[in-house]
């Protein structure tokens, strides 16, 4: 297949292209011996030294950053920071950069001095940190957490001055989230900190100076992978995905792009600010499709100061550059998933991280295109997991690269929207999207149950939903293997008391929770009468597991619950008066501790 082609280009370039040893005399040889290492390292964000002599990557499996020499196009060396890396931004102006590390649940200091990186801090916060902002305006800096909901405050301090500077953080803000937190962007200008829902659609609007959420606007988008603001800051650019909940997951409506639009959303600032303003009316998606090349999965955005836009094309492999206005956006080939890009000064070469080929790719724009492709180390033997991970992002796996099992199952997850495929047996009744966390063991497949085996189940939606080339044994096999490596968050405890989560047990049992959604994973084999009614007269469906229920943005086989409150009280579910209104709050704080 195509994909498995390009993956084993690509490893065929960094076997014949070795790193360069480091030839300097600063006493670091372990780190050069490192980034001489066969291993995994998936890159997952850029940033540029301060004379921009040096990219500094940052890998995320491996918790180390690896220098890379733009002169000579070499990795220098590699240095372990953390366990495992998912951000970093430069603090302007300075040497030091702000790194997240979402295994220790810190917010990393480091600095760069002579080509070298130390770690001068570590800062707690919240469980599961995803991305990190500088609000140079008001010296601070903004951290989302994704599980647990939070936006974080942090304010910048200066010891010092020149390369002997060190910066201090002081946390002194937070804010719940009504939505899994993702990607962000200060408003210095609008005193306001923009957060996209992880997964979904949601953009929060939040005071900076009081971190209270001002307003929410819920677009019907999902996938939101990058918030970049234009030159003239009147508007700001959101890739994204967007699924029509009216049309069928067959062939045509995938062709004709119908099911599925891959574009950036334009959105006016002063329509963002205007809690009163319907965003999905006033702005509008430019989609990224060219014909047989769809552009499935659009992600960072990069825009530089003379008008040249950068979107990384995460599912095809891809980049498109051109202006700020969508026209004449150029593409190029690049290693495999890119999730970050940086640009030189002027404008005309960009680099851009592979996350899963660990590469580094060069394209130089000032004359005939120029691409080098550089290997952040040599290749690391791939397991089955691995390679079915390749496999989980990769749009072009389905017709005309219009969608990757990402696409739907953001990361593992859900974006918890509704979708009319054959996974029910046939067309008419769309289901939501499950999740795909924990779901090694919440067998059987599919709303009713009809796939006894996960190996069934992922080969029908490859064929079925994606409608591109189908899976070979092997490749079934990995997937699958790389399915069961999912797992749900471990969280730190709930604020909940503990003896109404012991309330809300009894309360699950003696409602007849228990008789469907059963055993440790709170599911069972079987599909039972749930007295919710399907567009085809369905109402037997396969109970899906109750772990990480609050993890979820939508409820019941069609998403119609939009809060777990909302399942009992206005859908009656498992039976109209199962639960007493009394018991509700003891019932709620156990099935969040799931």
């Amino acid at each position: 297949m195509r994909c498995s082609s390009v993956v084993a280009g690509l490893l065929l370039i960094a076997i014949v292209s070795p790193v360069p040893a480091w030839s300097g005399d600063n006493g670091v040889t372990g780190r050069v011996e490192l980034a001489a290492e066969a291993r995994l390292r998936r890159p997952v964000a850029m940033a540029w030294s301060p004379d921009r002599s040096a990219l500094l990557v940052a890998n995320s499996r491996t918790g180390t950053i690896s220098v890379l020499d733009v002169e000579t196009l070499g990795v220098t060396r590699e240095v372990p920071v953390g366990e495992r890396l998912a951000a970093m931004v430069q603090v302007p102006g300075t040497n030091s950069y702000l790194l997240l590390d979402d295994v220790a649940h810190q917010l990393l200091v480091v600095r760069w001095i002579d080509w070298n990186l130390e770690v001068t801090s570590r800062q707690p916060v919240p469980h599961f940190p995803y991305r990190v902002a500088v609000d140079t305006g008001n010296g601070s800096c903004y951290v989302t957490s994704r599980w647990t909901r939070q936006l974080t405050r942090f304010h910048l301090r200066f010891d010092g001055s020149g390369d002997s500077s060190a910066l201090t953080l002081q946390r002194d803000g937070d804010v719940v989230l009504p939505f899994p937190a993702g990607e962000l962007l200060p408003l210095t200008d609008h005193g306001s900190v923009v957060v996209a829902h992880a997964f979904g659609g949601d953009i929060a609007v939040v005071d900076s100076d009081d971190m209270s959420v001002r307003h929410v606007h819920r677009l019907p988008d999902h996938n939101i992978r990058s918030i970049a603001r234009t030159r003239n800051g009147e508007q700001l650019l959101m890739s994204c995905q967007r699924l029509n909940p009216l049309a069928r997951g067959d062939f045509d409506d995938l062709d004709w792009g119908i099911l599925l639009t891959n574009g950036v959303r334009v959105v006016d600032v002063d329509d963002l600010l205007d809690s009163g303003c319907d965003l999905a009316e006033t702005s509008e998606i430019e989609s990224m499709k060219i014909p047989s090349d769809a552009a499935g999965d659009p992600g960072p955005i990069l825009i530089h100061p003379r008008g040249r836009m950068l979107i990384c094309l995460s599912g095809v492999a891809e980049v498109a550059i051109g202006g700020e206005d969508f026209i004449a956006m150029d593409r190029h080939e690049v290693g495999e998933r890119p999730v970050a890009a940086a640009v030189s000064q002027d404008g005309e070469r960009f680099y851009v991280a592979g996350m899963l080929s660990d590469t580094v790719t060069v394209l130089d724009l000032s004359g005939p295109l120029w691409r080098r492709t550089i290997p952040l180390g040599p290749p690391a033997e791939l397991t089955a997991a691995d390679r079915g991970e390749v496999l989980f992002y990769d749009a072009r796996l389905s017709h005309d690269l219009w969608m990757s099992c990402h696409s739907c199952h953001a990361d593992g997850h859900t974006v918890d929207r509704i979708v009319d495929t054959l996974g029910d047996g046939d067309y008419g009744a769309p289901k939501r999207i499950p999740s795909l966390l924990g779901v090694a063991r919440t067998g059987p497949w599919a709303w009713n149950g009809r796939k006894p085996r996960l190996e069934d189940q992922v080969r029908m939606s490859v064929a079925r939903t994606l409608h591109g080339v189908p899976l070979d044994d092997e490749q079934v096999a990995d997937l699958t293997t790389f399915l069961e490596t999912l797992e749900l968050p471990d969280l730190p405890p709930l604020e909940d008391d503990s003896e109404s989560v012991a309330r809300g047990r009894e309360v699950f049992a003696q409602a007849g929770c228990a008789e469907c959604h059963a055993g440790p994973d709170y599911t069972s084999a079987d599909a039972y009468d749930v007295g919710l009614i399907d567009e085809q007269g369905r109402s037997r469906f396969n109970p899906p597991s109750l772990r990480g229920v609050s993890l979820r943005s939508a409820w019941l086989h069609d998403a119609r619950a939009t809060t777990l409150e909302s399942i009992f009280v206005e859908h009656g579910h498992p039976r109209a008066g199962a639960v007493d209104q009394a018991d509700l709050a003891d019932l709620l704080a156990f099935l969040r501790s799931l």
